[in-house]
């Protein structure tokens, strides 16, 4: 068996293979990480369990790595940034208001807000003055 001694030369370009190959890696990890992520949802408003008086309420916030958005099963749209708003009627009592998002590879990830509309304050003062 021949053992090969190993030079400064040697040891100097496995050192700086090893160091270059780990550096693809590590940026392809890092290029690649968002794809891996899936989408994301971050909504602004309307805050889940929220009491709202008003007939429409605006559902708002941003997206990453999206390349549908439907808000209770309607296609939404947003800007360049992610960015979407888009106002809802909400009927009397309770709702569920539905936002889903998925990726170019299919996957998907839904957020729910749940609200309570109540009686307009304005309509009910007009009701006891008129009453």
């Amino acid at each position: 068996m021949v053992v090969q001694k190993l030079t400064a030369k040697t040891v100097l370009i496995i050192a700086i293979s090893v160091i270059f190959f780990f550096g693809i890696l590590l940026y392809t990890l890092a290029r690649a990480q968002p794809y891996l992520s899936g989408p994301h949802i971050q909504v602004i408003r309307p805050r889940n369990g929220e009491t709202i008086n008003d007939a429409v309420v605006f559902v708002e916030g941003y997206v990453e790595r999206v390349d549908t958005l439907t808000l209770n099963d309607r296609p939404i749209y947003r800007d360049s940034a992610g960015y979407f708003k888009e106002a809802l009627p909400i009927p009397y009592g309770y709702s569920i208001i539905e936002l889903t998002a998925s990726d170019r590879f299919g996957r998907t990830i839904t957020q729910l807000r749940k609200l309570v509309r109540t009686h307009e304050k304005n309509n009910d003062k007009n009701e006891e003055t008129a009453g």
